[in-house]
């Protein structure tokens, strides 16, 4: 499999043609013409990809393929179609920060479990850079095993070292929410600066980020008292998307509470119904990442205890179930695909609330003997 590049001179100025050629051996079509390009800069990665996909159709496969090419291949021909576009960016973080510095340059189809088991072992100590949390290490582990799972289905490769290899083991603690008074200290420090909206509502609804940053006036009925969630804003390099939420559970409609509705209908003023709620002077959505680092800068500078904004999603979720409202619904508001989801996250902060239902039955009991 050869591709050869020609360049063309014509009116408009040089573009450059790109045609693969297969063997006989190979099979399949001949000549596989790649099309024109401005640029021959473009031509190649668009080669590449065309490449691997006669590859994965013929059965050809890979033995001199590097890790570092083995996961580049499953981005772009698997990972790109498969998941979000942030979730394809840690990835590729994961896989250029941890990954290719040390497996890069071996042979995908040669690399031994004990390379894998001693790449996992120097990330946790910290031999490559700092020492990295079993949960990072976790995730660049699940990304390079399905990077070999999918070559392996593809018949690119035969074996796949990372499953002979245990991964580490989490620390699972339970989770500590910050207290709501802290959430809404923080709240009130954010007034008066651009970041008050979106911490105000996320406080308030216990909402994610990206809903938040999401919503419309057209999506809210103050009147009701409702917010209607059904898309979440979504930091995807270089650009913010807007995307289906990832379960059918996360598309709903929320009540909201009246202290936020009066906020709000102070802040509507003229705005048209399809302008963001949050949003910049030209009507622009404000990007997530943006949110949270202006937010953490804004800790920092009033020298305030760190918090993340999710932090006040699990605050809110802490003070409903304490305040006696029922997991299922606190499993509806908060968008959760079901209600094992809430007991799994907050079921430790209810004890107080087994210790009531279990008087409630002695009561019963009693009266009743």
């Amino acid at each position: 499999m050869k591709l050869y590049i020609e360049r063309r001179q014509g009116k408009t100025g040089v573009t450059w043609q790109g045609t693969i050629y297969l063997s006989k051996q190979e099979g399949g079509p001949r000549r596989v013409p790649l099309g024109t390009f401005a640029k021959k800069g473009d031509l190649q990665p668009a080669a590449d990809v065309e490449m691997d996909r006669l590859r994965l159709n013929l059965g050809i496969a890979a033995p001199d393929m590097t890790v570092a090419q083995l996961l580049d291949r499953w981005m772009k021909l698997y990972a790109a179609d498969s998941v979000r576009p942030k979730t394809l960016h840690r990835y590729r973080e994961l896989a250029d920060l941890h990954i290719v510095p040390v497996l890069g340059q071996m042979r995908a189809a040669e690399t031994p479990s004990s390379a894998v088991s001693e790449w996992q072992a120097s990330m946790l100590a910290g031999d490559v850079g700092r020492a990295l949390r079993p949960s990072t290490v976790r995730q660049a582990r699940y990304v390079l095993n399905g990077a070999y799972k999918w070559a392996i289905r593809q018949d690119l490769l035969a074996t796949n070292p990372v499953d002979r290899v245990k991964p580490p083991a989490l620390k699972t603690l339970p989770m500590q929410p910050p207290d709501i008074a802290k959430v809404w200290n923080v709240v009130e420090a954010s007034r008066g600066t651009w970041l008050y909206r979106p911490a105000m509502l996320l406080a308030a609804t216990g909402t994610r980020r990206g809903e938040a940053l999401a919503l419309r006036w057209q999506d809210v009925d103050l009147r009701k008292r409702e917010a209607r969630i059904f898309r979440t804003l979504s930091s995807a390099h270089p650009n913010a998307v807007f995307l289906r939420p990832k379960t059918k559970a996360g598309e709903r409609t929320i009540a909201l509470p009246r202290f936020l509705v009066e906020e709000m209908k102070e802040w509507r003023g003229d705005d048209p119904a399809d302008t963001f709620i949050c949003c910049h002077e030209d009507g622009s959505p404000l990007d997530p990442d943006a949110v949270s680092h202006a937010f953490y800068a804004m800790l920092r500078r009033k020298k305030i205890e760190p918090m993340r904004l999710h932090d006040f999603r699990h605050a809110v979720a802490t003070q409903m179930l304490e305040s006696g409202i029922r997991p299922d619904a606190v499993a509806a508001h908060l968008g959760h695909a079901g209600i094992v989801v809430t007991i799994s996250v907050y079921g430790h902060l209810l004890t107080q609330a087994q210790h009531e239902a279990v008087s409630a039955f002695d009561d019963l009991m009693t009266r009743s003997r």
